[in-house]
């Protein structure tokens, strides 16, 4: 097992793994009428509950980049900006930029998808944005990098205060700015009632980075005042759930009736979706699996350690099924088109992984070692 996977945490890459399984399962595409009960009803959930995977993932983000530069300043007393920068670049663009050029050929035979403008978005991280883009996923990636840029700058500068924890002010500005967002985020409901839902209420940065700011709060608390945490997460573990379980529930109701484009949903429900996702994360962090849930627990884990090429991937193998004549109008039958399309999404992201993101990870570690394990 490579190093790298040995310092992982197994709970936060069984979340990923969680994460990316719900997004592929938010593009299955056409499931016929004819389809056998319960595999139909399966499915069907499967397709209307995935959206939530991309504000589990940003959670997540907030969460885990973070910690490594909190981890960083407990060693060292410093935050190196250049150096966080520089390994963030490094584990994002290369995997990026070979998909951008080599998945072109997969929504190429889409009329006018492919445009100059499109590629200029996709290629600056502004596709969240702009009115053209080439895909319809990556203004996930576009939010993670601006909060990338946001969160180093912030942490740099408190750290630069110097003592035991510069950071306490933290719990302050996240409050503010979330609270800022949310209003924000109901102004702008108000202000473009009748605009694209999508483009304009779910994928700018400035309306979803509350999401990943609240895991940069957790993170914090955990690493900052984790014997204090861990004592109230598992004294209070079933409890914790059970508020989880009431956050979620809503959203999740909603995605199953599709009434996800509704102005509760992008205003409180982002807001209980977040907060019941970092529950989650504490909690998933105090507690193990059963033995007997091992090994599917160790398989989806291993799915999460892959999850952002998987991530990238999973559309254009969706598009290049598409591509086929009648290509999930069932040529070669439903089951068979599902199975490419989830087992060739899972199996690109793996080899696109060993093939370009864990190589370069091995170079960037040996340049630009991290110094949170150090």
């Amino acid at each position: 097992m490579p190093a790298a996977r040995q310092s992982r945490s197994l709970q936060l890459d069984f979340l990923r793994g969680l994460a990316v399984i719900l997004v592929i399962g938010a593009h299955i595409h056409n499931i016929p009428p004819s389809t056998r009960r319960p595999l139909k009803e399966i499915l069907e959930l499967w397709q209307h509950l995935g959206w939530v995977g991309v504000d589990l993932f940003f959670v997540l983000s907030g969460f885990l980049v973070s910690g490594l530069i909190f981890k960083e300043y407990i060693r060292h007393g410093k935050v190196s900006l250049p150096r966080f920068f520089i390994r963030r670049a490094l584990k994002i663009y290369p995997a990026f930029y070979v998909f951008l050029f080599l998945a072109l050929p997969t929504i190429g035979w889409i009329p006018d998808k492919v445009t100059v403008p499109a590629f200029l978005s996709e290629a600056l991280f502004v596709q969240n944005y702009s009115p053209w883009y080439l895909w319809g996923h990556t203004w996930s990636l576009a939010i993670e990098e601006h909060f990338y840029l946001l969160l180093g700058l912030l942490l740099f500068f408190l750290g630069k205060r110097g003592g035991p924890n510069p950071f306490h002010r933290l719990i302050k500005i996240v409050i503010a700015t979330n609270v800022l967002i949310f209003l924000l985020r109901i102004w702008t409901l108000h202000a473009f009632g009748h605009a694209e839902p999508w483009k304009t209420y779910y994928c700018p940065t400035h309306l979803r980075l509350d999401e990943l700011f609240f895991g940069v709060l957790l993170s914090y608390c955990y690493h900052f005042h984790g014997r204090a945490l861990e004592q109230i997460v598992t004294r209070r573990l079933a409890a914790i759930c059970v508020v989880e379980l009431l956050l979620l529930l809503p959203c999740l109701v909603a995605g199953w009736l599709k009434v996800v484009e509704t102005m509760w949903l992008y205003s409180l429900g982002l807001v209980m979706l977040y907060v019941g996702f970092g529950l989650i994360i504490l909690s998933a962090m105090h507690w193990q699996p059963p033995r007997w849930s091992s090994l599917l627990y160790w398989a989806i884990a291993t799915i999460g350690y892959y999850s952002y090429s998987i991530y990238l991937w999973h559309m254009a193998i969706l598009y290049a099924i598409l591509a086929v004549p009648g290509g999930f109008g069932f040529p070669f039958g439903f089951t068979i088109e599902l199975l490419l399309y989830v087992g060739g999404s899972i199996a690109a992201g793996v080899l696109m992984s060993r093939l370009i993101e864990q190589p370069l990870l091995v170079v960037r570690d040996r340049f630009f070692p991290s110094l949170s394990s150090r």
